[in-house]
């Protein structure tokens, strides 16, 4: 469930024009079908306020899941910035 201080901080990145994308880390310890209902309510709640969701990533260090597409993600923005 998204957390109050998550969700301003979000819009504060989004007042400011600071780009960001949101990681669930941890994910080995919940089932999937909790991690579905967990992104699901936090997508939910982001739209409440804005007209899109930024990119959404999971991340397991246990199950060395999800690192390789952040580390992706991250090397395709600087490789577009000034």
């Amino acid at each position: 469930k998204p957390q109050k201080n998550d969700i301003e901080y979000i819009n504060w990145l989004g007042e400011k024009a600071i780009p960001f994308s949101i990681v669930f880390t941890k994910t080995d310890k919940i089932s999937g079908v909790e991690l579905k209902k967990n992104i699901d309510l936090f997508r939910k709640k982001m739209l409440e306020s804005w007209e899109e969701c930024p990119p959404f990533f999971m991340s397991s260090a246990i199950l060395s899941e999800g690192k390789e597409d952040i580390l992706e993600y991250v090397e395709n923005i600087l490789k577009n910035s000034p």
